[in-house]
């Protein structure tokens, strides 16, 4: 799993891939409705992770959603890591979702903020 790697140079690359992930879904105006982390499949090559989506039926897309949909699939995110943190003892910390936070806003559509 990779949520649970144990390294804290990793824990950042994955928050990372996170965050662009939301900015790769705000730029689409994709709001997922259950956007959670067993839908998020990290996948490394080199060295380097990219986050990808699943269960993308529960996908909608609304125009011009920019950083609302980054504001609703963070929310949403935020809501099931923390329970993962609290249920499953997710080595998830408040530092690694200011992590997310800012790669989604850095890569983001222009004045997006989550």
């Amino acid at each position: 799993d990779a949520w649970r790697a144990a390294d804290t140079g990793q824990r950042t690359a994955i928050a990372d891939a996170v965050g662009r992930l939301l900015a790769s879904l705000a730029s689409a105006d994709a709001v997922h409705a259950d956007l959670n982390a067993k839908n998020i499949v990290i996948a490394w090559a080199a060295d380097v992770p990219t986050a990808w989506v699943l269960d993308v039926d529960r996908v909608s897309f609304a125009r011009h959603a920019g950083a609302a949909a980054i504001a609703r699939n963070a929310a949403r995110l935020a809501r099931s890591l923390e329970r993962w943190r609290r249920e499953r003892e997710l080595p998830f910390r408040d530092t690694d979702w200011a992590r997310v936070l800012t790669a989604a806003r850095d890569a983001g559509p222009a004045g997006a903020a989550p």
